[in-house]
C-alpha cells in the first residue's frame, strides 16, 4: 500500500523541486492526501520523499518540520521506491500532531546520509483544510473537486499499481474491459488531482469483477 499511495501521488505531477546543496540528491516532493478508503470522512496524512542520485544504502535520516507550528517528524525506517531512473525515500504515513493536521505553509526537509552530510530542501504544502470536514456524500456538490483532472487507477489484489491514466484519456469504460487488457486487476479507484498542487482526493476502493 505504501508503494501504491506514493506512485499514485509521484506519477500526476511535479510537486516540490529544490536546489540542494550536495549534488547526489535531487529533489523533495511532498503532498497532502485526502483518502476515502471507504468512505465517510477522509484520513489526512503527507506524504514526503526525496530522490536520492547516490547509494540508497547511505541514508541515515530523513527530517520534516514545519516550524511555524514547530512540529518535526522524524523518518529513520523509510519506504524505498525506484523509478527505473532515481530511488525515492520517505514516507507515506506522516500525520498532524497535537489537533492541527498538516499545517499549510513551509516545510524544510533535511536528508543526512551515513557520513552525516545533509541537504536541505525548502518547500511550501498548501491545501484546503475544509476538505478534511467533507464527508463523502457530501463531496460531489462541494467545489473541491470541480477544477482538478480525473485519474483512473487500476491496482492488484496485492496492491501493486498497474495502471494510472487521465480518466478523459483511459480506454477503459467497463470492469469487463479492464480485465481484458490487465487480468490481474482487482480493484479500481479514482484520483484527483491537478499538476503544481500538493494535495490529491482518493475516492474509495471498487472492487473490479466480471
Amino acid at each position: 500500500m505504501k508503494k501504491f499511495l506514493f506512485l499514485l501521488l509521484i506519477v500526476p505531477f511535479m510537486l516540490c523541486a529544490c536546489k540542494v546543496s550536495d549534488p547526489k540528491i535531487g529533489q523533495a516532493r511532498a503532498v497532502v492526501l485526502f483518502d476515502y478508503e471507504t468512505g465517510g470522512y477522509p484520513q489526512v496524512r503527507m506524504c514526503a520523499f526525496v530522490s536520492l542520485l547516490s547509494e540508497y544504502n547511505r541514508f541515515k535520516e530523513l527530517v520534516v518540520k514545519n516550524k511555524k507550528e514547530k512540529l518535526v517528524w522524524n523518518i529513520t525506517n523509510p519506504v524505498f521506491i525506484s523509478d527505473s531512473r532515481v530511488v525515492w525515500c520517505g514516507s507515506t504515513s506522516i500525520y498532524g500532531g497535537g489537533g492541527l493536521g498538516i499545517p499549510a505553509g513551509d516545510y524544510e526537509v533535511t536528508y543526512t546520509d551515513l557520513a552525516d552530510r545533509t541537504a536541505k530542501y525548502y518547500c511550501k504544502v498548501e491545501y484546503p483544510s475544509e476538505l478534511a470536514g467533507i464527508g463523502y456524500g457530501s463531496l460531489f456538490s462541494s467545489e473541491y473537486l470541480k477544477n482538478l483532472d480525473e485519474y483512473l487507477v487500476l491496482f492488484s489484489d496485492k496492491k501493486e499499481i498497474i495502471y494510472l491514466g487521465k480518466k478523459d484519456e483511459s480506454p477503459f469504460e467497463t470492469n469487463y474491459a479492464i480485465l481484458e487488457k490487465y487480468p490481474s486487476t482487482a480493484a479500481k479507484r479514482r484520483l484527483f488531482t491537478k499538476n503544481n498542487l500538493t494535495y490529491a482526493v482518493l475516492l474509495p476502493v471498487e472492487t473490479v469483477k466480471k
